[in-house]
């Protein structure tokens, strides 16, 4: 089982708040850390992914060199321990 998903809120055929309310109707799932990705700093995705019980929401970092700071942190923050 993985110990980290990283979702994107846009996705091609379903949203990605309505996988990540599927992942907390899973049983198995229940301690799955989900981190969200989205582009969009309008306050509605932060909050709609928020009521679906996520665990972090993460904005996309706009260059090269951000990504790599955020995927860092991330890494620190949600892996270094497991």
């Amino acid at each position: 089982m993985p110990c980290l998903v990283l979702l994107d809120l846009k996705l091609p055929k379903v949203s990605g708040v309505e996988v990540l309310r599927w992942i907390r109707s899973q049983p198995a799932l229940v301690s799955l850390r989900v981190i969200v990705f989205s582009s969009s700093r309008q306050w509605q995705n932060v909050t709609g992914a928020l009521q679906a019980h996520i665990d972090a929401y993460v904005a996309k970092p706009m260059n090269f060199n951000e990504w790599v700071a955020m995927v860092g942190a991330l890494k620190a923050r949600w892996l270094e321990d497991r």
